[in-house]
This record gives structure tokens, sequence and C-alpha cells, in this order.
């Protein structure tokens, strides 16, 4: 984007700004289908159903020692994913993959977590290979708040505290099941695109090297007045996340 145009986007946010640009996203109890698809799937926001899965199976069952005494030899790859991974732990070769950094069996994963090590399984197929894993979610309450998403797929994440998956976007909006632990999340609008400035790669998703925490200006003009969302979603609660909505995740807790 020309630096112009850059520049005047960042005029008319700071005429625009009467407020603080930072929203929590809305914690709703009892949400019933029709409310959620007409004011935040058809809007394009997202929204906590607070404690919605709270007495859900999963909730009540899964945790690191659940993975351990249940599927103790099953064996789980550690990806490094460009974009999606702190710099300190980056270690892909920059190609359009994932890279492969290593296989563990779960028992493993458990007791290196019980050490302080810092492994994460992002994109555990861990339900693709035990599909029974599926009945522990409230399957009647998920179809029926799904029906307007293409296809049904389900990625699990499993990790310790102080890892973070920085900020990104996916084609797809999805439903983030908090079984155990406690997330942070931070949330920009898709119109962000600009002032995020992603990197050109051409990927499945879009992803950007900024830091949040330090953002830099110069680079990402503009990102300080752009409205954000945040949230800590806890167990039991389940997020919304619209497709194509920017996200970085922290973990607060392992879960």
């Amino acid at each position: 984007m020309r630096r112009s145009n850059v520049e005047g986007i960042v005029k008319s946010l700071s005429l625009n700004q009467t407020q603080s640009n930072v929203l929590q996203v809305e914690r709703r109890e009892h949400l019933s289908e029709q409310e959620f698809i007409k004011n935040y799937l058809n809007k394009g926001l997202p929204v906590i159903f607070s404690q919605e899965a709270a007495n859900w199976a999963c909730t009540k069952k899964w945790n690191f020692e659940f993975l351990k005494e249940k599927y103790p030899d099953d064996e789980f790859s550690l990806i490094d994913t460009t974009g999606l991974v702190e710099k300190n732990y980056d270690k892909s070769d920059g190609k359009d993959r994932p890279v492969l950094i290593d296989k563990i069996k779960a028992s493993d994963f458990v007791e290196a977590m019980k050490r302080g090590e810092k492994i994460y399984l992002r994109f555990c197929p861990i339900m693709e290979t035990h599909p029974e894993l599926a009945d522990d979610l409230d399957q009647t309450w998920l179809k029926k708040m799904r029906r307007c998403f293409l296809g049904i797929s389900y990625q699990t994440f499993i990790g310790p505290t102080k890892r973070k998956t920085p900020l990104h976007a996916e084609t797809t909006a999805f439903f983030y099941i908090m079984a155990d632990g406690e997330k942070k999340w931070t949330l920009f609008s898709p119109t962000a695109l600009s002032v995020l400035n992603p990197e050109p790669e051409g990927r499945g998703y879009n992803y950007t090297k900024i830091d949040l925490d330090k953002p830099d200006l110069s680079k990402y003009a503009g990102v300080n007045l752009v409205t954000r969302y945040t949230c800590n979603i806890k167990k039991g609660d389940i997020l919304f996340v619209p497709a194509w909505m920017w996200h970085e995740v922290e973990n607060i807790e392992d879960g």
C-alpha cells in the first residue's frame, strides 16, 4: 500500500476516535440461535457463550492426566507453521508448509509439560484419530449453532502457560471450546487488513509480524488507533470467532 494511503487512513482514524479503541467481547448467557445469527454471525462480531460448555463431558474429563492415561502411546507432531509461532520458537524454513519439528508420545508430552518445557501441540489431530471424543461435545448445540458454516472439522490445541499464537486470520468462522485452562484473546476486524500490513506470501491464511505489546508504528502506522476486541475465556466458555477476523491467542494457564 502506498505511504500516502496509509497516512490518510491514520488521519481518518485519529479524527474519528472519540472513545477507547479497546472493546470487551460481549459475554452472553443462554444466547439463542436466532439472536446469535442476527446479532453476531451476520454482523461479523465475536461473542462468548458464557459457560455454555460447563456441563459438557469434555470440560469434566479432558485434562493432561486424561490425555496421559487414555492415550499414552499416541504420537503427535510438534509443528512450526510460519506466521503462527512466536519468534523465540519459530524453527520453520520459510516455505509454504508446516515443518515437523519432532514427534512425541502423549505420555511423554505430559511429563515434559510437568517439567516446565514449553512445548505446544497446535492443530493436534487427536479428534481425527479418536472420533469418539466428539461424543464429549454437545453435538445438538453445535449442529444448531453452526448451521451457516461450510463443513465441519476439529482442531485441538494442547499446551502450557505463556505460549502464544501470533496475530493471524483464517478463511473460516469457528467456535473455540475451552475444555480446560484459560486463554487471552485479542481480535481485530478484517477491515484492519491494511493497517496490520500482512506478509504477502499467498498462504491459506494471513499473518502479520506485528508485536502488539510494542508495535513498530513506522511499519504498522495506525494500529494503536484501530478498534480491537479482547477477552479471557475460561473452562466451560465457548468463543465464536467470525471468518477472517484477526486473532492473537495467549495461554494464561496450561490447557
